[in-house]
């Protein structure tokens, strides 16, 4: 039974490390499943969720992604503990002692879902950040759009996961997924469906880390006193307990699960490619259907 405190809390992305942490907990401590978790809004029930954009990502990324874990909101969870480790390092120091990660895994209802849209294909997908803040860090579409097109001219099917604001913007000549683009446990499903699932460093590749899919993460690092401290060295030493200076990689990872920490220009793209497509195994695919934009069948 675990509290999560949303005033003090990440309403992003970031809570998919407290979940996989405190999973991780209930098992080490034998605890029933499933993990029941309670959201603590205050001493006024009122407080935490201050911005609209807080009130789509507490709705559309955080309460869902309980269900990855097989845990549920519960009201016994209120007489929990306040868990407040918010940090990747707790994780990384566990799995450096041996003890097993939990996996993310979407529902059986939304595999069989997303597999009947895609079809008789194996893709790898491609995600884009596009986002107004923090430009630098968007990907660099040109070298995605062309790298896509190698692979596809290879006989893969590739499938574009655009930025949420941009889901139903078609990208001329290739898949696209919106209801990827905007639902956690639809976009998860696609992940575990594909040969590979490729990423600049944002929010959805917290997904991929805890996956059991190949993936590649392109960070390009960024120098000591930077305004996104993110990612600089000194941070993930603080906050991870890796160094990425050294090509540290999460001690839970397969070797065809890597971060890059380089820019996601064309020619490193294909070079971490090909490091790890060796041990890939082939994919079969099939021609895109007809109307490869169409909306998801439920």
């Amino acid at each position: 039974l675990v509290i999560y405190n949303v005033p003090a809390g990440s309403i992003c992305f970031d809570f998919l490390n407290w979940i996989i942490d405190a999973e991780m907990i209930r098992r080490m401590e034998g605890a029933p499943a499933p993990l029941k978790v309670h959201f603590w809004f205050g001493r006024n029930g009122k407080d935490g969720l201050y911005t609209e954009r807080c009130k789509q990502m507490f709705e559309h990324v955080v309460k869902p992604a309980l269900e990855l874990v097989g845990a549920i909101e519960h009201s016994d969870a209120e007489k929990g503990r306040f868990y407040v480790t918010r940090h990747i390092r707790e994780i990384v120091t566990q799995s450096r002692e041996g003890i097993e990660i939990p996996k993310f895994k979407a529902p059986d209802r939304t595999i069989k879902q997303m597999r009947k849209w895609l079809g008789d294909v194996t893709p790898i997908t491609i995600t884009l950040r596009e986002a107004a803040d923090c430009e630098h860090r968007n990907s660099s579409l040109d070298a995605w759009i062309k790298f896509a097109k190698d692979l596809e001219a290879q006989g893969e099917t590739v499938i574009f996961v655009r930025d949420t604001a941009k889901a139903d913007e078609p990208l001329e000549g290739f898949r696209t997924c919106p209801e990827a683009s905007r639902n956690l446990i639809s976009r998860c499903a696609l992940y575990d469906l594909a040969k590979a699932n490729l990423f600049v460093a944002n929010g959805p590749c917290e997904l991929a880390k805890f996956g059991s899919k190949p993936y590649l993460v392109f960070m390009q690092i960024e120098p000591e006193g930077s305004a996104y401290q993110a990612n600089t060295a000194s941070f993930w030493k603080r906050e991870a307990l890796m160094d990425i200076m050294q090509n540290e990689q999460y001690p839970w990872a397969s070797p065809q699960q890597r971060v890059i920490y380089k820019k996601d220009t064309y020619e490193n793209i294909c070079a971490a490619w090909e490091e790890i497509n060796t041990n890939i195994p082939a994919a079969h695919t099939i021609p895109l259907p007809s109307n490869p934009n169409g909306k998801f069948i439920e």
